[in-house]
């Protein structure tokens, strides 16, 4: 927030007064920002759409969102329209129940202090995301998909790495690709990093991961490529033993008709990571 919203309307502030006459400020933003404002309430959408809004009402709409997010409430998350199939299945006395199993699987993460403890409490998530697999809707995945980013963290054992990964196949194989879709920036933000600084045993699973469950998304995962061409660079290391399976990943990844991947994904990925890698993006095209 401070620098998506406050550093953009800071540095508009500072650059305003030394502009020429005619002179212009052009923000580039993200497509994801219209279509998260798509999934809110008609209320926030009127206000933020108001032709009337003033500045100050805008700072204080994104005050008012990191205050309730330090409280661990978020505003706009507790405004936007909650997906029909998630309206319906709140109403499903079973879905509550698997509700309550998984979130109390998820409290064993609260007192986890050792390596040890993170892959036991992983093994109950997995056996309580396995007590109901009727439902491709995950109840509680926000919080699933922090706990397994923490537990991709590289200070973090391979056993950790590995068992983690375990569980995101079991939420990869029940959510199908409607819902991985969809959920995908809340599973990406854990598993695109790990590349770089995973233990040789844990990279071919991860690539496997990709190959078979974010692959097949195709145009679908579009909106997230630049962070998995990113993602995907330390393998990219010509002699590595994943060396054929990047290559191989790459051909599968092309969108459709052959178009390979957008030239402003190459470019991004170049200007963000310098050095060799970053000339190797150009065997993605």
């Amino acid at each position: 927030m401070k620098t998506n919203f406050f550093g953009t309307r800071d540095i508009c502030t500072e650059l305003l007064p030394l502009m020429k006459p005619q002179g212009r400020v052009v923000n580039v933003s993200s497509s994801q920002g219209s279509q998260a404002l798509e999934n809110c309430s008609e209320d926030l959408q009127e206000k933020f759409r108001c032709e009337t809004l003033t500045e100050e009402d805008l700072v204080d709409l994104m005050k008012k969102f990191v205050e309730d997010t330090k409280n661990e409430i978020s505003f706009l998350l507790r405004e936007c329209k909650m997906d029909p199939e998630e309206q319906e299945l709140l109403n499903d006395y079973r879905y509550r129940n698997y509700s309550s199993v998984i979130e109390k699987a998820l409290r064993n993460f609260e007192s986890s202090s050792e390596w040890a403890d993170l892959i036991s409490s992983l093994g109950k998530l997995n056996k309580a995301l396995q007590s109901n697999l009727r439902y491709s809707l995950l109840p509680r995945r926000l919080v699933i998909s922090k706990r397994l980013a923490q537990c991709l963290h590289p200070a973090l054992p391979s056993g950790v790495h590995l068992k983690a990964l375990e569980t995101y196949e079991i939420i990869f194989k029940i959510v199908g690709t409607k819902w991985l879709a969809k959920d995908l920036f809340l599973y990406s933000c854990g598993l695109f990093p790990l590349l770089a600084h995973a233990a040789m045993s844990v990279r071919p699973v991860l690539l496997g991961l990709y190959e078979k469950y974010f692959l097949p998304l195709q145009k679908l995962l579009l909106p997230s490529l630049q962070a998995f061409v990113v993602g995907l660079l330390p393998g990219l290391e010509e002699g590595s033993e994943i060396y054929d399976r990047w290559v191989s990943a790459r051909a599968q990844g092309r969108p459709p008709r052959g178009r390979g991947v957008p030239a402003c994904v190459l470019f991004r990925c170049f200007v963000r990571n310098g050095g060799r890698r970053a000339e190797k993006t150009s065997e993605a095209g």
